[in-house]
């Protein structure tokens, strides 16, 4: 048997009132085989930078498939590394005050999905990413709903910066990094 075609296309709006220079978001795809890997990053406008960091993770998460709690926590550190590295390089071309904002860290919204060709699929999300499962034209499920219905909690992906302690884990108030 021979596994189905995999068509995708990305669609993107950016918020209200701003142009394309205000959309903070990324997407990255990996379609060249099985499993399919797909990541969204929804960048928090009021951090600097934001576009880049959501890009970076998006692109990390689709190329180490980190689409499990654990891939992404193991993955997170390395990503927040590489990412103190870009910032600190992109601030140094700015004004002072964009370094400053820089020194704050930058903020994302993850989902990552890895669909496989028997059918399954998996996902992993931190903060408000949504992802709908939708068959037969009907709402099976959110990935929202389903995470408030096992008690886990809206975080965010945060760049951390150098002074701040390295935390692990997707609860509340917990920085990952």
């Amino acid at each position: 048997m021979s596994s189905p075609p995999v068509v995708h296309r990305t669609l993107a709006v950016p918020r209200a009132g701003a142009g394309e220079t205000g959309y903070e978001d990324a997407v990255a795809i990996w379609a060249g085989g099985w499993p399919v890997c797909a990541a969204v990053a929804d960048g928090a406008t009021e951090s600097v930078f934001a576009r880049a960091w959501a890009e970076h993770l998006a692109q990390g998460l689709v190329e180490r498939a980190a689409t499990t709690d654990e891939a992404l926590r193991d993955a997170l550190p390395d990503w927040q590394v590489e990412w103190r590295a870009e910032a600190r390089g992109r601030a140094e071309q700015q004004p002072w005050y964009v370094a400053a904002k820089a020194a704050e860290g930058a903020f994302a919204a993850l989902l990552g999905l890895s669909l496989h060709a028997d059918g399954t699929w998996r996902a992993v999300s931190v903060g408000d990413c949504c992802l709908f499962h939708v068959r037969t034209g009907a709402l099976e499920q959110s990935a929202v709903a389903a995470a408030r219905h096992g008690g886990r909690h809206v975080a965010a992906a945060r760049h951390l910066s150098a002074g701040d302690r390295c935390r692990r884990g997707l609860a509340p108030r917990h920085l990952l990094g």
